[in-house]
């Protein structure tokens, strides 16, 4: 796919996911390397990160959300039932207009929406044996919260 049609696509899908505010900007966001990824800033200041979903490596892309949506409703019920912030716990996929988790767009490619958590740090490299153990203590919690 072309930069031109990626972008055509792009702007297609995120009209799909029906936002309240209109999109002030749409753009690339993050090193990754297998989606996607890009930042979405409204007019209101609420952001959101939009992915295109790699299927050539996720082959059932609508699995992938069907699991997505169970862990983190399953994890932010648990963390809202001792009065913890249910919103910031997870990520909160924003469904498309017709109630999807996901948009699948006329050549094939999935797409979803999340809320942009906030006063949050991504660390693509660990380069402290202090992230290390912060990383390991969230990965801990993260499986606690799933048990």
């Amino acid at each position: 796919m072309t930069r031109d049609e990626l972008c055509i696509k792009r702007d297609v899908a995120l009209g799909a996911f029906g936002l309240s505010e209109k999109a002030l900007s749409c753009t690339p966001y993050g090193n990754g390397h297998i989606n996607d990824t890009f930042l979405v800033v409204c007019k209101c200041g609420k952001r959101y990160i939009l992915q295109r979903i790699n299927h050539q490596i996720f082959k059932k892309p609508q699995e992938i959300m069907e699991n997505i949506c169970a862990v983190t409703e399953f994890i932010r019920s648990k963390v809202a039932a001792v009065g913890g912030d249910a919103e910031r716990c997870t990520l909160s996929v924003v469904k498309t207009a017709k109630g999807e988790s996901f948009y699948k767009d006329s050549i094939g490619s999935y797409w979803r929406l999340y809320d942009f958590t906030e006063r949050t740090v991504t660390k693509e490299k660990v380069t402290n044996i202090k992230e290390f153990c912060d990383c390991a203590e969230a990965f801990g919690n993260f499986q606690q919260q799933l048990s």
